[in-house]
């Protein structure tokens, strides 16, 4: 990895993967995976609201390299 591709020690950097569950029509839903690309933590959710909260919460504590 290259000095400019390297993450600053300030930097949070998340990959954030969406998806329809399309079961049957009336089930639908939308479900996400939350990388936290420094610490490679990896978590799921199923409410918008907790992907948010999630992102946050990382905000909050000092980024690891």
């Amino acid at each position: 990895m290259s000095d400019a591709e390297r993450p600053r020690v300030r930097d949070h950097l998340f990959v954030v993967r969406m998806w329809r569950d399309d079961g049957d029509s009336s089930s639908a839903r939308w479900r996400a995976q939350v990388t936290h690309v420094t610490s490679r933590e990896r978590h799921y959710f199923t409410n918008y609201g907790e992907l948010c909260e999630f992102i946050d919460r990382c905000r909050e504590r000092p980024p690891t390299l």
